[in-house]
């Protein structure tokens, strides 16, 4: 009974995890195949590591391929378009960085951040996403560590 259990809470949190960024043009990005790319690193963080910050989920994808970087880029601005806040930033007409705060997933908050570091000499880009109850303000002060 114990191994039913346990095996239901843990499809059960697969489904959520895979349902999180549902609808977004960003969800393939974060499919497992995509992941499987030795061009492409992913990282899913849930549980008590990141709730202290008021998360529920944090998925980030990390690609060395330029033509990639673009890709996600496009879906990043496609799904601008929904977004209730956003910071962009542009260098030479393309999408360089972008935090977007997306309408509320039921009571959670979901946010998108993307960096483009192709455009600045560097060698990947970025894609997060993120949920829980933490404000755009929280995260916005969680970021601004890393911009110092």
């Amino acid at each position: 009974m114990a191994k039913r259990i346990l095996a239901f809470i843990t499809t059960l949190a697969i489904w959520s995890v895979a349902m999180a960024q549902d609808g977004l043009k960003i969800s393939p990005f974060f499919e497992e195949t995509y992941g499987s790319s030795p061009k492409v690193s992913s990282v899913t963080v849930s549980g008590d590591k990141i709730r202290e910050n008021g998360l529920s989920l944090y998925r980030s994808v990390t690609v060395t391929d330029a033509a990639e970087g673009e890709k996600i880029a496009a879906s990043v601005r496609a799904d601008g378009v929904k977004a209730i806040q956003k910071e962009i930033s542009y260098t030479n007409g393309k999408l360089y960085f972008g935090f977007l705060t997306l309408p509320p997933n039921g009571k959670l908050n979901r946010y998108i951040l993307f960096l483009n570091t192709f455009l600045s000499g560097g060698d990947k880009a970025l894609l997060i996403y993120m949920e829980g109850k933490a404000s755009h303000e929280k995260i916005n002060a969680m970021l601004a560590k890393f911009r110092q």
